[in-house]
């Protein structure tokens, strides 16, 4: 799976990436790749009870990566604090958005969809593009 995000995220043009998929299905170690894959060293950290996570890198075409995990969102307030239209109107920022069915029904320009799941003896990774 890291392996598989760096790849992709390295080619990337989208700036929305939204991960869809069951808990353990691999979308945060999807995250973890990219970032790595990105020039991140540090740690990576699920943000599932913070809900957003924000990484400043150096000397690559994204300036800022936001990471959302909104499977323990539980209201609108805290959707807003969120701020995702800041990220999304960004140009240098890269916005990754785990379980973003659980947000305010959103269209985006140039988003990339990533859906997850389980096969009998390994997992599926499927992506799409829309905008």
């Amino acid at each position: 799976m890291t392996r598989l995000a760096g790849a992709t995220i390295r080619q990337a043009r989208a700036r929305v990436w939204l991960l869809r998929g069951p808990l353990g299905s691999g979308k945060t170690t999807f995250v973890r790749g990219a970032l790595r894959a990105l020039g991140h060293r540090g740690r990576v950290a699920s943000p599932t009870f913070t809900l957003s996570q924000s990484y400043n890198l150096r000397r690559q075409r994204w300036v800022r990566v936001v990471h959302i995990d909104a499977y323990r969102l539980r209201s609108v307030r805290e959707e807003a604090a969120l701020d995702i239209t800041s990220a999304v109107s960004d140009p240098g920022c890269l916005l990754i958005i785990e379980w973003p069915e659980k947000l305010s029904r959103r269209s985006w320009p140039n988003v990339q969809r990533v859906r997850f799941g389980f096969l009998p003896h390994g997992r599926r990774v499927v992506f799409s593009r829309a905008g």
